[in-house]
């Protein structure tokens, strides 16, 4: 970390891989989730704790991408879909409340 005290968590921070239907650590298998609001936070968890115990800092990337964000989305109302937008970026921001404190929020 004296040459360079960053690091970006992408993948494991996008809506899809937080939310899968099987509780526990997030494996190839796991197959996405039927329902929002559930959230597994284990491998983001992870690499945010290595990097603070490291006194690196973390920038979250990205909360909300239309590739990621889950499928269930496409069938539901608009005022629907930015309640559920609202309510991922809450949640997952407020999980990692003053462990990251830089974000994209939105991509593309």
């Amino acid at each position: 970390s004296s040459e360079f005290n960053s690091v970006v968590v992408e993948h494991h921070l996008k809506w899809s891989p937080l939310a899968h239907s099987i509780p526990g650590p997030i494996d190839q298998s796991s197959p996405p989730a039927t329902r929002l609001g559930r959230y597994d936070f284990h491998h983001a968890d992870t690499m945010v704790d290595w990097a603070i115990e490291r006194d690196v800092h973390v920038k979250g990337h990205v909360l909300v991408w239309h590739v990621t964000s889950p499928p269930m989305l496409e069938g539901m109302e608009p005022r629907a879909v930015r309640e559920a937008v609202r309510r991922h970026i809450f949640t997952t921001m407020g999980h990692f409340r003053g462990r990251i404190t830089m974000w994209d929020v939105v991509n593309e």
